[in-house]
């Protein structure tokens, strides 16, 4: 007998021993009484027992509204009627209806008690009344704050019982006027649909648009959709990815809370002399004005056409952004395809380099012609100049001994040419000047590369 077959056999001798062992225990559960029912739950307690849609007319201790006409109205607010400019959700005052109309109770803590004044009934904290359509009235009427400090002692009028409430159902009925307000929703945009972009500080203004279609030569072969046109003198190409974090910042702007209504003065809020932000898309338009920060990303900020003052968070990568984040750093970048001849002067050496083909690497420098990889890493040096920093103290002249000019032919129209200068500006850095205005630092490392043709080849 092999090894297998005993196997088989030792494996079938087991399940023969089991299914008797299964099909008794089987029978043994099954004639077992049953001893576990189920114990029912205690239905909730309620009290009010109006259905919010029924709910005609709310009484709270700072407010009364009523329902007229389906429309939810304030009628009273500190006991005074409401200003003109307060405007309410009318979606929120509905909750509270639903809130108030039926109440859930902890638990019945006496049935009929000698003396409700120690539960603190003699003074109660707080009354509330709901009235239904029909004209039935139910009043609330809250009494002390119980010692696990979890609930209140609650009762209704005209039922004996003493209850217990939530503490969070108890404190519903203490309702602030800016928590029934609007919400307010601020648009989303898009990086590719964006019309204007402006922030304009006291000190500043931000200025991005698209890129129009008739550009600049030195804007000829720029990928950005957008325009950078203030704080510089010379509008510079928008850096697309910083951007669009900066629209990512605005599309989580978040309204927070009212603060106060036509204030005196704006001055403690920083809105007399405010942070304009307008963003505009084919969709949707944001005006606000920004004023002081209180710390953590939130900010006092108003509309133009409103006296109130609001609560908002998320402005901080938006009012503090600074412009030269925004610009495409590249000083002049042109297509190589567009490009006849470049000029380089005014520094330790004159340099012509002449483009005479460029689909066929037909390049040269000074007149002798250049193998194409390395003519390619030297076009590369002029036309990838990036500015290192902004410029912050003015030149005392464009023109000043040692300055470095490249000069482009072009082949865009007739005619067409384009430059930059390079005016010294201190050890490290050269002023970039561009159509006859400086803004920009470019490091002398950047511009001492344009000399070095050590590395480019001849090929005769």
């Amino acid at each position: 007998m092999t090894r297998k077959v005993k196997t088989i056999i030792i494996v079938l001798a087991t399940i023969a021993l089991l299914i008797p062992a299964y099909f008794g225990a089987l029978a043994w559960v099954r004639s077992r009484p049953v001893n576990n029912p189920v114990t029912s739950r205690n239905p909730l307690i309620r009290v009010g027992n109006i259905e919010g849609h029924l709910v005609s007319r709310i009484e709270l201790p700072n407010m009364t509204f009523e329902k007229i006409n389906g429309v939810w109205e304030l009628l009273l607010l500190d006991g005074e009627t409401p200003p003109h400019w307060l405007e309410l959700e009318q979606r929120n005052i509905e909750n509270l209806a639903w809130t108030y109309g039926s109440l859930i109770i902890d638990s019945i803590l006496e049935e009929e008690p000698e003396d409700i004044s120690i539960y603190g009934f003699d003074n109660p904290s707080l009354i509330a009344a709901v009235y239904d359509v029909t004209g039935n009235r139910v009043e609330y009427i809250r009494g002390d704050i119980t010692p696990s400090m979890a609930s209140y002692y609650f009762m209704v009028a005209g039922d004996p019982k003493v209850y217990t409430i939530s503490r969070f159902t108890g404190e519903s009925f203490q309702v602030d006027v800016s928590s029934l307000r609007p919400h307010i929703d601020f648009p989303f945009f898009d990086l590719m649909e964006i019309l204007r972009f402006s922030i304009e500080r006291p000190d500043l203004r931000i200025d991005v648009s698209p890129m129009p279609h008739v550009r600049p030569t030195y804007l000829s072969t720029t990928f950005s959709p957008y325009i950078l046109n203030a704080p510089y003198v010379v509008p510079r190409a928008v850096d697309a990815e910083n951007f669009q974090t900066i629209l990512e910042n605005m599309n989580r702007i978040l309204f927070m809370e009212y603060v106060e209504n036509e204030p005196l003065s704006l001055a403690p809020y920083g809105l007399d002399t405010p942070t304009r932000l307008f963003v505009q898309s084919p969709w949707d338009v944001l005006d606000i004005l920004v004023g002081n920060s209180i710390g953590n990303n939130t900010y006092f900020a108003k509309f133009p056409d409103s006296d109130t003052v609001l609560l908002v968070g998320g402005l901080d990568g938006i009012v503090n952004i600074n412009p030269f984040s925004l610009v495409t750093r590249l000083a002049l970048i042109l297509n190589i395809d567009s490009v006849d001849s470049i000029r380089v002067t005014g520094g330790p050496e004159l340099i012509e380099a002449e483009i005479e083909d460029a689909a066929n690497d037909r390049f040269y420098i000074n007149g002798r012609r250049t193998e194409a990889r390395s003519f390619r890493q030297w076009y590369m040096n002029v036309i990838g100049l990036s500015f290192d920093a902004e410029m912050l103290e003015p030149l005392d002249s464009y023109d000043l001994p040692g300055s470095i000019y490249i000069e482009y032919s072009m082949n865009l129209f007739p005619g067409a040419r384009a430059s930059i200068g390079l005016v010294p500006y201190n050890r490290d850095f050269y002023a970039l000047t561009q159509e006859g205005f400086a803004d920009f630092l470019i490091s002398r490392n950047q511009v001492n590369r344009l000399f070095d043709l050590s590395r480019v080849e001849y090929l005769d």
